[in-house]
């Protein structure tokens, strides 16, 4: 805007023009952005490892000694597991009849009902319990062979590990706590016990009992 020397310039336009001009946005300075701090490396504390650091290497024998010792440790395991592989093996072959043999014992528990209860005075009963005793017999043969022995019970103290009392009788002639019948026989397969026999065991006569709560 020219201004003619006979104008005189107005103090209020000449404020408004600064104002104007302090409020444009070319006048505004907007701010730095803030520095960023430069990344440092975290600090190490005792015992600490420095972020980024190499792994500790080691010396040469102490190298030897750990390879060394994770020999040693895989060489034990590989030890025990071929004794178990092995062990599990002898014990496949040695009860590998088990099921088999367990399936024949109800036929000589019913052979032997028959040679119990066998009539003497019925005809052709002695030819009878001759045939019925041989294929007893050979039952009895073919299980020992194949390590099958019957459990010993009448005239033992009871043991709960081989019998299974199914009654208890007062029997004079047997101690307390002993085997006095055998309801039907048990077997071990080797050193396993395959059925428990059946048993009955003595206990106190009652005249023995009644005394001793009397006195």
């Amino acid at each position: 805007m020219i201004i003619r020397p006979d104008q005189k310039k107005d103090p209020s336009q000449a404020l408004k023009a600064g104002d104007r001009e302090a409020d444009s946005p070319a006048s505004r300075s907007s701010p730095l952005p803030a520095e960023r701090a430069p990344k440092t490396d975290p600090i190490t504390r005792s015992g600490e490892t420095v972020e980024g650091a190499p792994p500790e290497t080691l010396g040469p024998e102490e190298e030897a000694r750990k390879y060394k010792d994770l020999a040693l440790r895989a060489q034990a395991e590989l030890e025990n597991t071929r004794k178990r592989l092995e062990r599990e093996k002898r014990d496949i072959i040695k009860f590998a009849n088990e099921n088999l043999i367990k399936g024949l014992l109800p036929i000589v528990d019913n052979l032997e009902r028959a040679m119990d209860h066998a009539a003497p005075d019925q005809a052709n009963a002695a030819s009878l319990t001759e045939g019925v005793q041989l294929i007893l017999g050979s039952l009895r043969s073919l299980l020992e062979r194949n390590g099958v022995n019957p459990v010993t019970a009448v005239g033992e103290k009871f043991d709960p590990n081989f019998h299974e009392a199914v009654m208890q009788e007062e029997n004079p002639e047997f101690d307390e706590g002993t085997v006095t019948r055998e309801v039907q026989r048990g077997y071990l397969l080797r050193d396993r016990l395959i059925r428990p026999a059946m048993v009955v065991v003595s206990k106190k006569p009652a005249s023995a009992e009644s005394n001793g709560q009397t006195a």
